[in-house]
């Protein structure tokens, strides 16, 4: 029993911090949410059209912020400067990782993005893979939530973009960043210990086989009699 409480605390890794993206995305990186653990983290980058009339920040500069509450539990990227100024093009951003339900199942999914901003053929577009399809300013949607048939575990991502739709019309258009959240409903109470609960519990096995031990060896021994 010892054994597959040892198995049992090992499958959680270390709960997310605040940090910038590259080190999400290194190698073997692994970290948990609430109940939600993430891993295999990749980032990307995408540009179409003439560099001076764009900027963004490179995954070593964006942050990356961990969320649990109420709403769901994810990320907020912010810092990440997708800025376009017209002209035919656009600038984008990708992150891609897995998630995994430690308990219960995940069985919804909410982004929104984070102070966008646009004029004329300019344009904010994010897709967020397996959960949220799309957002676009295009049509006034800027912030979406799903629910959905439970999973245990699904590969998922944001693509953001922002550019300008015509050759020669002008656009501008910027965003900072998102919050992705996923929805997975809390086991009930009891069910499945906390890894501090269960390390009390092991504990307590220790200790009540310890003594059964003691007991053990006193069954069957004489009693001393006075001389």
């Amino acid at each position: 029993m010892i054994a597959m409480l040892s198995a049992s605390l090992s499958a959680w890794a270390t709960p997310c911090t605040t940090g910038v993206v590259s080190s999400y995305t290194a190698s073997g990186f692994t970290c948990d949410v609430g109940n939600l653990q993430f891993n295999n983290f990749s980032a990307y980058g995408n540009f179409y059209g003439s560099d001076q009339y764009r900027t963004a920040n490179a995954p070593d500069k964006i942050t990356i912020t961990p969320v649990n509450s109420a709403a769901g539990m994810g990320f907020t990227l912010s810092n990440m400067n997708l800025s376009f100024t017209g002209g035919y093009s656009n600038t984008s951003a990708s992150l891609y990782f897995d998630v995994v339900a430690q308990s219960g199942l995940i069985t919804g999914s909410s982004i929104e993005l984070g102070s966008p901003s646009f004029s004329g053929d300019g344009y904010v577009i994010a897709q967020f893979q397996g959960a949220l399809a799309y957002l676009s300013s295009s049509y006034n949607i800027l912030n979406g939530s799903t629910n959905f048939t439970g999973v245990s575990s699904l590969s998922s991502g944001v693509g953001v973009s922002v550019g300008e739709s015509t050759v020669r019309g002008p656009g501008n258009a910027y965003l900072d960043g998102y919050t992705m959240l996923f929805q997975d409903p809390p086991a009930p109470t009891g069910t499945v210990p906390e890894p501090g609960s269960a390390l009390l519990l092991v504990s307590g096995l220790l200790l009540l086989a310890t003594r059964r031990k003691a007991s053990g060896n006193s069954v069957g021994q004489a009693p001393v009699r006075a001389c």
